[in-house]
């Protein structure tokens, strides 16, 4: 690929970014504006109560921390600079999501509305509300993959819509507002693709010793899948049947990434 078309490809794909970005705060302002927070949840929720709710159980577990950390770690092998991105960028985006949750302490709709008026999938969640830390991590993976395959719009138009559809996994289940999901979106977004940018710059050094297989990177990069697998098996998290085969299955393309990559003659792309 020519210089003058890999530029135009990748300003189409920050326009994309930027594009999704724009909408998720679009959405906020005009739903915060009309004051439609509360219809358009009982709305979104009617419609997506029609799939049932294993699908809703699974779906929402793409949205926990440790599902991001895993799934990217599995694109290490060849995307080196995940690492830092993962640590700098994703630290970045649990602070302020966090952060706002405490500051707004928003609370969540099953605790304020009537459990009979609205399809509520059981959970214990109680902290506050706003943003939605699930779909802040969705939209995270997806900002972050969609960066790395910028010039493929087979890939990155899926990677938007499943970032969609954790977030509304989170008003199917009954524990985030409309409101909550466009912030979180927005945030993830950020600080997925923006965020990546970023530290692409900033981990040259690093991403010059990952382009030589160094041993260093190697065990850094099993120390973190160690450390990932262990706290999948160890932390636990709702709905118990879709969560054992959904750790299962994260545990096991984990431990393959890992063998392959302590394999030498590892070849990597930063």
């Amino acid at each position: 690929m020519s210089k003058d078309n890999e530029l135009s490809m990748n300003l189409r794909s920050d326009y994309l970014a930027m594009t999704v970005i724009g909408a998720h705060l679009a959405a906020y302002l005009l739903v915060w504006l009309t004051g439609s927070n509360e219809t358009l949840f009982y709305w979104l929720n009617s419609l997506l109560s029609y799939l049932p709710d294993t699908f809703w159980q699974v779906t929402t577990h793409f949205g926990e921390t440790l599902s991001a950390a895993a799934i990217l770690l599995l694109f290490v092998r060849k995307y080196p600079v995940l690492l830092p991105h993962l640590l700098i960028s994703g630290l970045c985006c649990f602070a302020l999501v966090y952060g706002l949750k405490q500051f707004l302490d928003v609370t969540r709709p099953h605790l304020v509305l009537p459990i009979e008026s609205f399809h509520f999938i059981e959970t214990n969640k109680t902290t506050p509300s706003r943003p939605s830390g699930h779909t802040a991590t969705g939209a995270f993976i997806a900002a972050t993959l969609a960066y790395l395959f910028k010039d493929k719009y087979q890939i990155t138009l899926p990677l938007i819509a499943a970032g969609c559809m954790v977030a509304l996994s989170r008003i199917a289940i009954g524990v985030h507002w409309p409101l909550d999901l466009f912030m979180g979106g927005a945030i993830g977004w950020i600080t997925g693709y923006s965020g990546l940018h970023m530290v692409r710059k900033l981990a040259a050094p690093y991403l010059a010793l990952c382009k030589e297989g160094s041993r260093s990177f190697t065990l850094l990069y099993c120390i973190s899948a160690v450390l990932v697998i262990s706290l999948l098996v160890l932390m636990s998290w709702p709905y118990p049947e879709p969560t054992f085969w959904f750790k299962s299955v994260l545990i096991v393309m984990l431990t393959v990434t890992t063998i392959r990559l302590m394999r030498p003659g590892v070849s990597s792309t930063p």
